[in-house]
C-alpha cells in the first residue's frame, strides 16, 4: 500500500463499523458507510420480525440471492420500479435486510466498562449489565458523533464489491417504498478502500444430522434457528431441545425456564460449553444428536414430505437419537443454538478446498488469495484486519471470544492510522511471514 487512501467505505453500522467510521474520520479521510438496516447498532438493532430461514441443513457458507436478481444489470446504476402490496413490500424488504439475532430479553454478557469507546464513556451509574435497548441507545449517540463529515447510507445494501484499476467498486441499492411502489436504486461507486464490519451473526450454521431436512419439510414452524428467537412465551408447557451448548443456548434455555416445561440441552462437549450449572432448574444437559427418526404414518410407511395432521403441537416430534445411546421421545420444539458462518457474498467467489474440514483451524492450503473455505475464519489477514494481497481492503471485527467493543476500537485506531500515512505497513513479504508463522504455531 504504497499510496494514502482518500475515500474510505464501510460496510455495515454496527460496532465494528461506527468505530471505523469514527476513527477514519477523525484522521482526516472521506468516509461512506454502506448500512442495509434502517438504523445503526448491528445486533444490538432490535426486530419483533424474523429474518428468512436458512436451509436445513446449511454446512457451509450460503452465497447470498437478491429479489431484483433476474432484473440486475451490473455495468450501470439503475432504478427497478414494482408495484407490490405491503405483504409482498415486506417479504422483499425482509430480504434485503434481514433481522438479526436480537431477542427481547438480551442483555450483554461483557460489563460495559469493557464496550466503552474512547471519549465516549457511559452515563455515570450504569450498571455492568444491561438491556439491549440501553446499548443500542450508546451506539446511536457513536453514530451521530461520527456522522460529522462521513455520509452514511441506511436502506443500502452492498451487493458487489471488487477491484477496478487501483480503486475499488462497489454496487449497492437503496430500497424505499412508498405504499404502492417498491424502488430498488442501483449505485455504483468507486473507493480507495473498502472496510468490512458485516458482524458475524447473519449466515446461520446449521449441521447436516441424518434425519433433519425431512423434519424440517413436515414441521418447519417447530424447528428454528437461534437467530429467529425473539420471545419465550410461545414455548409454553412445550419441551424444547437447543442444539448447542454455548452462550445463546444457555441464555435462551434460562429464558424459557419459567415458561417450558423441560429444557434439554444439546452438547457435542465442546471446551468453550458453558458449564451445565448456568441451565436452569428444569434444564438438563444431554448427548450430541446422533439422528432424527424417519417420520412415519399410520400406516407405518415413510414419508419426508406429507406433514401429519394428527401432529400438531400439542403432539411430540419424531424421536432424536443421541450418541451416547439414549433417545429424546418427547420434544416439541427444536432450536438450533449452532452459530454463524462467517460470510462475505458481495466479495468475488473464491474457490473452496475440498479438504477444508478442520474447525477453527486455518485450511486454505497454501493458497495466498483465499478469504472464506468452511467459513469458521477469514485467511489470509495481517493482524486479523489487512488483506494481506491488497491492504486496501480491511476487516474489521473477525476475532470471536473478546471485549468487542475495546478491540474493534482498537483495530479502528490502527487501520486509521494506516490508511491515514501515519503508520506504514511491512511490505507484503513481510506480512505474509508472519502470517505463515502464526498458522505454523497453531
Amino acid at each position: 500500500m504504497s499510496d494514502r487512501v482518500h475515500t474510505v467505505a464501510v460496510i455495515g453500522a454496527g460496532v465494528s463499523g461506527l468505530s471505523s467510521a469514527l476513527h477514519l474520520r477523525a484522521a482526516g479521510l472521506e468516509v461512506t458507510v454502506y448500512e442495509r438496516s434502517s438504523a445503526p447498532g448491528g445486533i444490538w438493532l432490535y426486530d419483533e420480525r424474523t429474518p428468512p430461514e436458512p436451509e436445513y441443513p446449511c454446512a457451509s457458507p450460503p452465497m447470498a440471492e437478491g429479489f431484483f436478481k433476474e432484473h440486475e444489470d451490473h455495468s450501470k446504476s439503475q432504478d427497478i420500479m414494482l408495484d407490490v402490496d405491503q405483504k409482498i413490500f415486506a417479504q422483499i424488504e425482509n430480504l434485503h435486510a434481514p433481522p438479526g439475532p436480537c431477542y427481547e430479553g438480551l442483555h450483554n454478557n461483557v460489563s460495559t466498562t469493557l464496550l466503552e469507546m474512547k471519549n465516549h464513556p457511559w452515563p455515570a451509574g450504569t450498571p455492568d449489565f444491561i438491556h439491549h435497548r440501553h446499548i443500542k441507545a450508546y451506539l446511536d449517540a457513536v453514530a451521530q458523533m461520527s456522522s460529522t463529515g462521513s455520509s452514511y447510507l441506511y436502506n443500502t445494501k452492498v451487493e458487489r464489491v471488487w477491484k477496478t484499476g487501483a480503486r475499488w467498486r462497489i454496487q449497492s441499492t437503496l430500497l424505499t417504498f412508498d405504499g404502492i411502489t417498491v424502488k430498488n436504486s442501483r449505485c455504483v461507486r468507486d473507493f480507495d478502500a473498502v472496510v468490512v464490519a458485516t458482524g458475524h451473526y447473519d449466515a446461520c450454521k446449521i449441521p447436516d444430522i441424518p434425519g433433519l431436512g425431512a423434519l424440517k419439510r413436515s414441521w418447519p414452524d417447530r424447528i428454528s434457528h437461534s437467530k429467529s428467537y425473539r420471545k419465550p412465551d410461545g414455548y409454553k408447557n412445550q419441551n424444547v431441545l437447543l442444539i448447542g451448548a454455548r452462550v445463546s443456548s444457555t441464555d435462551i434455555a434460562r429464558e424459557l425456564g419459567p415458561f417450558a416445561k423441560n429444557i434439554y440441552q444439546s452438547s457435542r462437549g465442546s471446551l468453550h460449553d458453558l458449564p451445565k450449572e448456568k441451565l436452569p432448574k428444569n434444564g438438563t444437559r444431554v448427548s450430541a444428536v446422533s439422528s432424527f427418526d424417519n417420520i412415519t404414518g399410520h400406516d407405518g410407511k415413510h414419508t419426508s414430505s406429507v406433514i401429519d395432521p394428527t401432529l400438531n403441537e400439542k403432539h411430540p416430534l419424531p424421536g432424536i437419537n443421541l450418541k451416547d445411546g439414549t433417545k429424546l421421545d418427547q420434544i416439541h420444539e427444536i432450536i438450533f443454538c449452532t452459530g454463524y458462518h462467517i460470510s462475505y457474498p458481495f466479495l468475488p467467489p473464491l474457490p473452496i478446498p475440498p479438504s477444508s474440514s478442520s474447525l477453527g483451524r486455518d485450511t486454505n492450503n497454501g493458497n495466498s488469495h483465499l478469504l472464506i473455505t468452511d467459513g469458521t475464519m477469514t485467511h489470509n489477514l495481517h493482524k486479523d484486519i489487512f488483506y494481506i494481497p491488497d491492504p486496501t481492503l480491511s476487516f474489521i471485527g473477525v476475532p470471536f471470544d473478546c471485549a468487542t467493543f475495546s478491540l474493534f476500537e482498537f483495530q479502528a485506531i490502527a487501520l486509521a492510522a494506516a490508511y491515514a500515512g501515519r503508520a506504514r505497513l511491512p511490505t507484503e513479504e513481510a506480512m505474509r511471514a508472519e502470517y505463515n508463522e502464526k498458522l505454523r504455531r497453531k
